[in-house]
């Protein structure tokens, strides 16, 4: 393999793929990120068996000679980031060992062979689904607090995705907590989809997408595809099924109350600093003379009392 290229468009691809990287100390190579170069293209790839990231860079690129190889992500990312932004040649010498050519500076750094890597399945792309990053960033961050944690009960350990004609559904649930996030739009499916993507995958796709693309969603048995301009995201699935919450939110409520949104979060954290003795429970009562009241209860630290200025109807 032997490469030019600007040393930031690098860097930039380093960054975007680093969120599918883990430390495996039984597995190192999954600690490498493959670089795949074509007559074409130079491909950027991460994957730790659960997630995957492809960046694809063509302009700036060129190519003297194809090949592949996987190196340290935290070695090439820690060299981008101390080099300044300058035009980058790499290439590899016998034994798998890359060199790094910039200005008169030379590094050279072993790497591991490209055989050693996992490969990406196949994602089949026939449904598919159209949406705006803005709007999947919001519905992770309107769902992903209350995932479940641990393998307790492993369906609950992500977000639910339902793909309807007219609208999509955002949901988690860790059984204390239910959020649903929907949002009505047209999509291209015929039918019902239905999926658990897992919290981490959720929210590593949340932390790459950037503002205002359109992003193509594509669903398969037990993945996920979502590509945006020259990104490609997989994520395995998780099993199961997701229990049918319809029924849990009431049809009807006999008490409403309009409240000022920051004076409850406000109100909320102040009296969290003593019932996070107690498993943060706080006892909200609502009285129709115009207050919400938040109470601690006893601690062993103390206990709170908060009044927020509300309509209660």
């Amino acid at each position: 393999m032997h490469i030019e290229l600007p040393s930031d468009r690098l860097f930039e691809a380093i960054k975007i793929v680093s969120h599918a990287v883990v430390n495996s100390p039984t597995t190192p190579i999954l600690e490498n990120v493959l670089l795949k170069v074509t007559n074409e293209k130079m491909v950027v790839i991460a994957n730790n068996l659960e997630m995957a990231i492809e960046y694809t860079i063509t302009d700036d690129l060129k190519v003297i000679e194809p090949g592949d190889i996987t190196v340290s992500h935290r070695f090439i990312a820690s060299y981008l980031n101390l080099l300044e932004p300058t035009q980058l040649t790499i290439k590899t010498d016998t034994g798998n060992t890359l060199q790094f050519i910039a200005h008169k500076n030379k590094t050279r750094h072993k790497g591991l062979s490209a055989e050693e890597f996992p490969m990406i399945p196949l994602v089949r792309q026939d449904t598919r689904c159209g949406l705006s990053s803005d709007i999947m960033k919001r519905a992770f961050s309107k769902t992903l607090f209350s995932c479940a944690s641990g393998n307790i009960r492993p369906t609950l350990a992500g977000v639910c995705i339902q793909v309807y004609p007219t609208y999509i559904t955002f949901a988690s649930t860790d059984s204390f907590r239910l959020s649903e996030y929907r949002y009505t739009t047209s999509t291209s499916v015929e039918k019902k989809i239905s999926i658990i993507l897992p919290t981490r995958s959720a929210n590593e796709i949340a932390k790459t997408l950037p503002d205002d693309t359109h992003i193509d969603i594509f669903f398969a048995d037990n993945q996920i595809l979502v590509v945006y301009e020259n990104i490609k995201i997989y994520s395995r699935l998780l099993n199961g099924h997701f229990p049918d919450y319809a029924n849990f939110f009431p049809k009807n409520t006999s008490i409403h109350a309009l409240v000022d949104r920051d004076n409850l979060i406000r109100g909320l954290r102040q009296v969290s600093l003593i019932a996070r003795e107690n498993n943060f429970n706080v006892k909200m009562t609502l009285d129709k003379s115009g207050m919400i009241q938040l109470e601690s209860g006893d601690t062993e630290i103390g206990n709170s009392e908060i009044e927020i200025t509300a309509e209660v109807q």
